[in-house]
């Protein structure tokens, strides 16, 4: 699913020239629907993607971000900022709106953060639980004022600790940047 959505998104901005988060998420899902054949949610495949793309047009400021499931995380001045998103995957489901594309003004020293669920559902520690995104946004506000390269090495570890001798359960994805 990950080759598929990297191929069309790749086709959607590169070749179609579309900029708008919202607008590419839309896209996405019909690329995604028809390629997969999903024509009813109750009787196909729950076959799809969470995402949450961002656009920063640096002129103006301002962060552009749409989300299917997966939220941005804004990091300011010690607090973090979860944004909303779309309650809809990147697939064929009961819900089929428009992905709405929000907005947000950045500030200087603004740390951004996109990640996929497999951080927060990796299994470990001393009771093998998940390790939740109450966890990792604790641990993003304990690192962000950090050089980008050293949270790295942090998320890295602290994943790598909490995991011990578990397998890693799903794919670990996160992108980190300060504006």
């Amino acid at each position: 699913m990950s080759m598929l959505g990297m191929s069309f998104l790749n086709n959607i901005v590169n070749e179609k020239g579309n900029t708008e988060p919202g607008p590419i998420l839309n896209q996405l899902r019909k690329y995604i629907v028809s390629s997969l054949h999903q024509v009813d949610s109750e009787f196909h495949s729950k076959d799809g993607m969470d995402i949450c793309l961002c656009a920063i047009n640096k002129s103006n400021n301002m962060l552009y971000y749409a989300g299917a499931f997966n939220p941005l995380l804004l990091v300011r001045n010690g607090d973090i900022i979860e944004n909303e998103v779309d309650r809809m995957p990147v697939a064929i489901s009961e819900i089929m709106d428009n992905f709405k594309t929000r907005e947000m003004p950045l500030l200087p020293g603004d740390c951004i953060y996109l990640f996929s669920d497999g951080y927060c559902d990796q299994f470990g520690g001393p009771r093998n639980k998940k390790f939740l995104k109450t966890n990792f946004k604790a641990k993003l506000l304990e690192i962000y004022q950090d050089k980008m390269d050293n949270q790295l090495a942090i998320l890295d570890k602290t994943i790598e600790d909490y995991k011990g001798e578990n397998f890693q359960t799903d794919d670990i994805l996160v992108v980190g940047m300060r504006y």
